[in-house]
């Protein structure tokens, strides 16, 4: 079984994202901070509603996703198929919003108490939302 993270936005586009070419992705909580922190650091509004999913995937334990080129290989093109399939569901998945939130209030995004259909009960959150969303201004 191998893991592979998937960034999925708005519009369909996905990157795919394998934990075994990164040394720093320990779990899918440490590519979900990670990415919320760069998402952050960036300052860069406004942020297209993404997702971060988890996919473990049968049989590809010693499958490459680029070749040294930089060509896809069939390993990444059988992951798009699963993505592209909608019957096939992520192990897990957190939107980025929520992942940006907990980071930034120092909780843990894959908390059962940090699941979206709560956070958006609270008024804070709300407000971080809307700050993400919005159009940032240079002032002069």
């Amino acid at each position: 079984m191998r893991d592979v993270y998937v960034i999925l936005t708005g519009n369909d586009h996905a990157m795919i994202v394998a934990p075994d070419n990164n040394a720093r992705l320990k779990n899918f909580g440490d590519f979900v901070t990670g990415f919320a922190e760069h998402t952050l650091d960036t300052n860069r509004r406004p942020i297209p509603e993404t997702s971060l999913l988890h996919y473990r995937i049968k049989g590809t334990e010693d499958a490459q996703m680029t070749y040294p080129n930089g060509e896809w290989t069939p390993f990444a093109d059988h992951v798009y198929s699963i993505i592209n399939d909608r019957n096939s569901p992520a192990e897990m998945s957190i939107p980025l919003y929520d992942a940006m939130y907990c980071y930034q209030m120092g909780i843990d995004p894959l908390a059962p108490e940090n699941e979206h259909d709560k956070l958006v009960s609270n008024p804070v959150y709300m407000a971080c939302i809307a700050d993400y969303i919005s159009e940032r201004r240079e002032s002069n």
